[in-house]
């Protein structure tokens, strides 16, 4: 077994919390259709952030 990183798991958590927050705030207040081509607009940048990075390094 491994050890767990507390100070890792700490940031996580700072990050998720007020992330779950807003997203289930702003998750009602938009449109489905809207809601939807945000997320995978997010999904599109993150891939081609990791692809670029897998090119160039």
């Amino acid at each position: 077994m491994g050890s767990v990183d507390y100070r890792l798991a700490g940031l996580l958590i700072v990050g998720t919390v007020p992330g779950v927050y807003l997203g289930a705030h702003i998750s009602v207040s938009v449109r489905k259709d809207r809601l939807k081509r945000i997320v995978n607009m997010i999904i599109l940048i993150i891939g081609l952030v990791i692809l670029i990075k897998k090119l160039v390094y």
